[in-house]
């Protein structure tokens, strides 16, 4: 297996020029001497600038007891105070000019910024004040509870075909870390929650955790001229926490959410072949679980976790939401044997190609799509009353959290790995995914929901 992925590997790298050139975009990535990471990708055709700051701290790098804190924390820094601004200042500004939203994710925590390119250094500046240190407090640890509360939890509760993925994930998370047998969603959070969080920003949002993705129509040569300058001077962060090694096969655990959820988790290696073989398998396997006549009795919303990006240490994941009167532990023993077993069918080379050529297509989806964004422009702007360049923006809101930015903008990593991937023979691909998928990797958790 080590030496198939050492030759996938190097072919990969021969083959990244011709392919990107069939792509039209290339990208151009820097690695500052602090750690940062930066990845520009260049679009003449559009007229805005995506930044997206992607740190590597997840769900699973949560204090013990201070359940969603990646999510409240991407919650209070878009208000919180930093350097040169007080609190609430700098996101005012950022959504003077643009669009600003920071988002606590499973595997990650990411900024979102869309501006005119006139305004690319002034995102810049903000970002590098946040990285140096955000001071959170009180008020906004009540403000992003509250948030999470009514948007998040209450949402997916009246969805019932919905998992409960990322609060099932931070419970998860509490049990394989620390062995925390309850967490609840619904309280707030404890004395000394704020302190944990600040430490949390403190310790884990360092510049060796970044990667900068910038997209659109910008020149590069002064992108990074501003990177360089904001960021580059910010010291790299010390020794991470650790975690303990492997996880409890298995393990039951309480919380506060109106579902019982099921998680079976299995560790990813960090080699690219091997998880853009997973990435193409996770875009088939949610549907076939959903499908699987086993499991259709005993679980709804069944869920597979994409590994889309080269940040934080997401493992492979499927969910699913018990149905009323089944047994939880034997729907996630049954969950985890069916997602194994289904390796080894002939189906499973089904879906490479066509994400591969998802990608592909992307960039030509995405102009025709821009291409609308000055007619819905000018409704904006006569509605709002707003100049066209602000209403410009506006109309671009729904690219500002796009995933796709992600995969355009990580292309060697996503496109050519899933090249390599499709071209693999169905041996090759069985063993790949069946080095992941086993038994003696595997860890299943029954999150029950308690009745008070």
């Amino acid at each position: 297996m080590n030496k198939l992925i050492a030759l996938l590997s190097l072919v990969w790298c021969g083959l990244c020029s011709a392919q990107m050139e069939d792509r039209g975009l290339i990208p151009q990535r820097v690695t500052l001497d602090n750690g940062v990471r930066v990845v520009m990708v260049q679009l003449p055709e559009y007229n805005g600038v995506n930044v997206q700051a992607m740190y590597a701290v997840g769900d699973l790098d949560e204090p013990e007891g201070v359940v969603q804190a990646t999510r409240l924390l991407g919650h209070m820094r878009d208000q919180a105070a930093c350097e040169g601004y007080a609190e609430g200042e700098a996101f005012k500004l950022l959504n003077e000019v643009g669009i600003s939203v920071t988002h606590g994710l499973p595997g990650h925590l990411r900024a979102s910024y869309t501006v005119l390119p006139q305004d690319l250094d002034l995102v810049l500046s903000i970002e590098a004040s946040r990285l140096r240190g955000v001071t959170l407090s009180e008020g906004l640890l009540a403000e992003a509870q509250e948030w999470s509360l009514t948007n998040v939890l209450d949402q997916l509760e009246k969805m019932p075909d919905q998992p409960l993925m990322p609060q099932a994930l931070e419970a998860a998370g509490q049990f394989w870390n620390y062995g925390v047998d309850s967490v609840r969603f619904r309280e707030a959070p404890g004395a000394g929650a704020l302190a944990e969080i600040q430490k949390l920003a403190d310790e884990w949002l360092t510049p060796d955790r970044l990667t900068l993705v910038l997209f659109g129509g910008f020149d590069s040569d002064a992108a990074l001229e501003s990177i360089r300058e904001h960021f580059g001077s910010i010291e790299p962060g010390g020794e991470h926490p650790g975690f303990p090694e492997g996880r409890p096969k298995f393990g039951e655990m309480t919380w506060d959410a109106d579902a019982t959820v099921v998680v079976a988790a299995w560790d990813a290696p960090d080699d690219p072949v091997a998880r853009g073989a997973l990435v193409a398998w996770g875009t088939q396997l949610a549907d076939r679980l959903t499908n699987d006549p086993q499991l259709k009795p005993l679980l709804t919303g069944i869920t597979a976790s994409r590994l889309d990006y080269p940040v934080g240490r997401m493992p492979a994941l499927v969910y699913g939401r018990l149905r009323e009167g089944q047994d939880a532990a034997e729907a996630g023993r049954l969950l985890a044997e069916r997602t194994e077993a289904l390796v080894a069918e002939p189906k499973t080379r089904l879906q490479f190609n066509q994400l591969a050529g998802m990608i592909k297509r992307f960039r030509g989806q995405y102009i025709a799509d821009t291409q609308s964004l000055d007619r819905k422009a000018l409704q904006i702007a006569r509605v709002y009353d707003m100049n066209r360049s602000t209403a410009r923006l506006r109309a671009l809101e729904p690219f500002n959290d796009n995933y796709a930015f992600i995969e355009l903008a990580f292309g060697p990593e996503t496109f050519e790995t899933c090249q390599l991937v499709g071209s693999l023979t169905q041996e090759q691909l069985i063993e790949t995914l069946t080095s992941v998928y086993k038994p003696e990797n595997r860890s299943v958790v029954v999150i029950r929901q308690t009745i008070d």
